[in-house]
């Protein structure tokens, strides 16, 4: 009897067999020119820099921040073909606005080092994608919940400051929730 290993494994030790699906990303100002926010008074944009989440009781989906890929709106064509990847590689739908957790790393000077977001992509080609991002209150673990309304809350969001450039890596087990994007 053979016992088979498929790429992607990870025996410890720093001993791993093949390459795993990419799980990761980063997002600088380089790869953007503006953003927006259809959170209405629950998000302060900070152009290409960050965004301030200052009104809680609300979902990542409704106080969500929203990163401008297409190239013909000053985004990065490299920055969207990496995501399209990205999101191919794991088996997902690049239009479907599914929102997944990520945990974060944030840029310098930002209210927490890490945390939890939801994100959410919709890439129709290099001139037409956008990035959607929602912070994570981790205080309670409603934001464990896949299909949670991310809209309305639970999960809520997470109050401050965050600043790019930032890096974001799949939360495993995976956890997804429709795409309720405000």
């Amino acid at each position: 009897m053979a016992i088979t290993i498929g790429p992607g494994i990870d025996i410890g030790g720093g001993i791993n067999i093949g390459s795993a699906s990419p799980s990761s990303f980063s997002l600088s100002s380089s790869d953007f020119t503006s953003s927006g926010s259809n959170g209405f008074y629950s998000v302060a944009i900070g152009g290409n820099v960050g965004f301030n989440t200052n009104y809680g009781g609300v979902g990542p989906g409704q106080a969500v921040w929203n990163v401008y890929l297409s190239a013909n709106n000053g985004g990065s064509a490299v920055k969207s073909a990496e995501l399209a990847a990205l999101w191919t590689a794991q088996g997902w739908s690049l239009t479907d606005y599914t929102a997944r957790i990520f945990n974060v790393s944030w840029g310098s000077g930002s209210s927490a080092a890490t945390g939890k977001v939801y994100v959410g992509l919709y890439y129709g080609d290099s001139n037409n994608t956008y990035l959607y991002m929602g912070t994570v209150d981790t205080g309670n673990n409603d934001w464990q919940t896949p299909g949670a309304d991310i809209y309305s809350g639970p999960p809520y969001i997470e109050l401050g400051g965050w600043l790019l450039p930032a890096t974001f890596t799949l939360y495993t087990p995976e956890i997804a929730s429709p795409g309720t994007w405000c």
